[in-house]
């Protein structure tokens, strides 16, 4: 059984209130306008008002409290390609439950708000598509954000290889040019410039070939054959 991240139930928490703050904000706003537009009204804003506010604060209460468990549900099941049929079923059981329930506490306090009282079979088919329109919102914007995770995760992945493979590569040049290998070359070049001036301008080419070879690397963990026998080449050659 998984822990759970409260860490991330917090971080959903915050994101959940905000996101449906502005969503409330936008139908308290729409029954204004239509309260204050309505001709020859019966009932008008000033009637309303508070019911209206307290419908659409039980349903941020009740949306933001519900988003932390359809993000960690769209983190868990994942609607991918090879696991859709696996994981769309809890997707759907997971909207039906949540979103009846949302509807019954709505229906709950539509009873007390309402003037006539809704009349339940209507109000919750009308209301669960709505609801189930708002799980599905919510687990996609999860789906998405487990995403774009998994994507900065692969990133920093790719960078800490890029860094061990360089780091790994200045190793291999190490291991390649010895100090010794280097002083002995210097030194033996310093003495063939008075004695034999063409070999050492061959030795002085053959040690940039060998350092050219050897630094032309590019981080890659298989190279061909052909490159190592032309470096071990070079090497000997200078040895010689």
């Amino acid at each position: 059984m998984r822990r759970i991240d409260w860490q991330a139930v917090r971080r959903d928490l915050r994101r959940g209130f905000i996101a449906w703050s502005v969503v409330q904000l936008f139908f308290y706003s729409r029954a204004y306008l239509g309260y204050a537009f309505q001709e020859n009204p019966k009932v008008t804003w000033g009637d309303e008002w508070l019911n209206v506010l307290l419908e659409q604060v039980l349903d941020l209460v009740v949306w933001t409290l519900f988003t932390p468990v359809i993000m960690g549900l769209a983190r868990r099941f994942p609607l991918e390609r090879g696991a859709l049929r696996r994981h769309l079923p809890v997707h759907v059981a997971a909207a039906l439950l949540l979103a009846s329930a949302g509807v019954m506490l709505s229906f709950w306090l539509a009873t007390y708000t309402w003037s006539y009282g809704p009349f339940w079979p209507r109000y919750y088919w009308v209301s669960l598509h709505y609801a189930v329109i708002a799980y599905a919102g919510v687990a996609a914007a999860g789906h998405l954000v487990d995403l774009y995770r998994r994507y900065r995760e692969r990133e920093l992945q790719a960078s800490q290889l890029e860094t061990q493979l360089t780091r790994a590569h200045l190793h291999a040049l190490e291991m390649q040019i010895q100090p010794h290998f280097l002083f002995n070359t210097l030194n033996s070049i310093s003495e063939l410039i008075h004695d034999d001036p063409e070999a050492a301008e061959l030795m002085v080419a053959q040690l940039g070939d060998l350092l050219r070879m050897t630094i032309a690397g590019d981080g890659r963990q298989e190279v061909p054959l052909s490159r190592e026998l032309d470096l071990v080449g070079a090497y000997l050659e200078i040895e010689r």
